[in-house]
């Protein structure tokens, strides 16, 4: 993978990025003795098991078993393949791709996304402004009755944009900008040579991203006519996919690693506004996989907290499902019909909210309960398709969930666990029974690999050590797939070997997680040429007594030329473990055969 780029760019990308500096944007870095220490954004946590080495360039987790180097952090952070993981990296060191690079069309279309970058923010500047005059009298009632301060106003940069056809556009025309450019933005529409503003007579909120740009804005009508809300269309700066209202306030994920997720633009500002922290706005109720994304950055759990309309809340189910399937615990905050966040914080205060929080389903506990309401519970024929739809959804979850989920359906239709569980399992589909089981990979060691291990961590952390192992150990002689691959790697880079150098060639995550596992083990006490010598005979040793094992099998079956020329190869490794026993370590190959294969 990494050939997809010039190893010299991809070095520098490297180099540019501190691994500290990056984790710690995502996650509260202490640093201990040589390493610094967190909670692991991979998993929930108490107590710190998350370690980063800064001298190593490598990250790794003593609970979950995650691990790899900066790139890898990103790839899985993030949700990003190899490719975009780097770019992301060389994006935030303001570094470009190097077909991009010296290229004057890339130049060209990052000026003129800065240029949008700074039209928007123009705008945002004249919307607020427009607010605080006279003309905008009536848009600040209408926010004082909705509970709006002046200190919100300043805090989320609210404005307005007067009913004027085209006062907006002929503000950033004198600012300098081409009506191309504006029409770009979004704030403009063209149609027979006549211009006219996209928001007239609205409240204004900003939609600003996590680093602070301006990227497009959302309108709230006052009165009159018109669709209630109204947001900027995608641009070549904005895309509402790809976006969640509020992101500026969460440049570094929430502590407690958890999200509320409202609808719209007032709920999100009444119920931060109330002291509910780390709340951001979908502006819709039509989740995406690149919002789910987003807020698997910041969070572990989610809590969806749309309005009381059951109905509504239901069409939602898509949007959780994919939060779901980015690997997030998802709640669902159920209010009482009729209320949205904003009207429910206002009669209930915070502690009501926090209470709605507590109370809040589970994914499967939402959906139980969006099947309830559809069927009539109060029937035979209701509660047996109850009981027969349930248990179809529990089907795929892990024994110990999918039983606390039918002791509630059994609850809920007072069929027995036994013929609950009997529904589950014994009429699955054939072959559709539990995978998360029959997939595991269950990982056999027949012998200690503990000398294999620690000589990969030796030669990776110091090429002279490798290129001196390199000539009496070869990949064959490890026991492990990932050990071999790991060898071949060390061997490959030469000079250039080391811990993050290793695991750049590794996307795989499983295997990158391993192989984190090895290179991030403690050296101390063993840095030594007398240990590399010893960890080299110890390697070689086992390889040649699981070769007479093998042999010995396989001659007790065979007879005449071919058992006795198994015999003879059984005798040469015989040869070798005694001398390896007697602290002989022959030279496997020279560098320049070696070269020859």
């Amino acid at each position: 993978m990494a050939g997809l780029f010039p190893q010299e760019w991809l070095d520098e990308v490297m180099e540019r990025n501190n691994i500290v500096d990056v984790v710690s944007s995502y996650v509260p870095l202490t640093k201990k003795g040589k390493k610094h220490w967190g909670l692991c954004p991979f998993h929930s946590e108490k107590t710190p098991s998350f370690s980063v080495d800064e001298d190593k360039q490598l990250y790794y987790c003593f609970g979950c078993k995650a691990g790899g180097n900066l790139v890898h952090f990103v790839m899985n952070l993030e949700k990003l393949g190899f490719r975009d993981a780097v770019l992301f990296l060389a994006e935030r060191v303001g570094m470009q791709p190097p077909e991009m690079e010296n290229s004057e069309e890339a130049d060209r279309r990052r000026r003129e996304k800065q240029r949008l970058y700074d039209l928007c923010r123009d705008a945002a500047k004249a919307y607020n402004l427009a607010l605080m005059t006279e003309g905008g009298q009536r848009a600040r009632e209408y926010l004082t009755k909705r509970g709006i301060t002046p200190a919100v106003i300043t805090r989320f940069g609210l404005g307005y944009a007067d009913p004027s056809w085209d006062g907006m556009t002929g503000y950033l025309l004198k600012k300098g900008y081409a009506l191309e450019e504006i029409e770009a933005s979004g704030l403009c529409i063209v149609r027979g040579g006549k211009k006219f503003d996209f928001f007239r007579d609205r409240v204004i909120f900003p939609i600003i991203d996590q680093y602070g740009k301006v990227l497009g804005f959302g309108g709230r009508v006052i009165q009159g006519d018109g669709p209630k809300y109204i947001n900027s269309p995608d641009t070549p700066v904005y895309n509402k996919r790809q976006m969640l209202y509020g992101l500026n306030f969460h440049k570094k994920f929430p502590s407690n690693r958890e999200l509320i997720v409202v609808e719209g633009y007032m709920d999100l500002i009444s119920v931060s506004g109330i002291g509910i922290p780390n709340v951001v706005a979908s502006l819709g109720t039509s989740l995406t996989k690149e919002q789910a994304r987003l807020m698997r950055r910041f969070a572990d759990r989610v809590y969806i907290c749309y309005d009381g309309d059951f109905a509504g809340q239901a069409a939602t189910l898509r949007g959780l499902e994919i939060l779901d399937g980015e690997g997030l615990d998802v709640r669902v905050v159920s209010l009482p019909d009729g209320l949205d966040p904003d009207d429910f914080v206002k009669k209930y205060g915070p502690v009501g909210m926090r209470d709605a929080m507590e109370k809040a389903y589970t994914l499967m506990e939402f959906k139980l309960e969006m099947l309830r309401r559809e069927l009539d519970m109060e029937s035979e024929n209701g509660r047996m398709e109850f009981a027969k739809r349930g248990t179809a959804m529990v089907r795929g979850l892990e024994p110990v969930e999918a039983e606390r989920y039918l002791k509630r359906i059994g609850q809920m239709t007072g069929f027995s666990m036994a013929s609950l569980q009997r529904q589950t399992f014994e009429t699955a589909p054939k072959g559709n029974t539990n995978q998360r089981f029959h997939n595991t990979m269950i990982r056999e060691e027949s012998r200690d690999t503990g000398p294999e291990r620690l000589l990969l961590g030796l030669c990776a952390a110091n090429p002279s050590f490798a290129k001196w192992a390199m000539e009496r150990v070869e990949a064959e002689d490890f026991s492990e797939p990932l050990h071999r691959t790991l060898w071949t790697i060390i061997e490959e880079l030469g000079d250039r070997a080391g811990p993050a150098e290793v695991l750049m060639r590794l996307t795989d995550g499983e295997s990158a997680a391993a192989a984190s596992e090895i290179l991030n083990q403690s050296l101390d006490g063993i840095q030594n040429q007398k240990s590399l010598r010893d960890f080299c005979i110890r390697v070689r040793l086992a390889r040649a007594e699981r070769e007479a094992d093998a042999l010995t099998g396989r001659m007790k079956t065979l007879q005449g030329e071919e058992r006795r020329r198994l015999l003879s190869l059984y005798m040469e490794w015989n040869k070798e473990m005694d001398q390896l026993k007697n602290g002989i370590l022959p030279a496997r190959r020279s560098s320049s055969e070696r070269n020859q294969d």
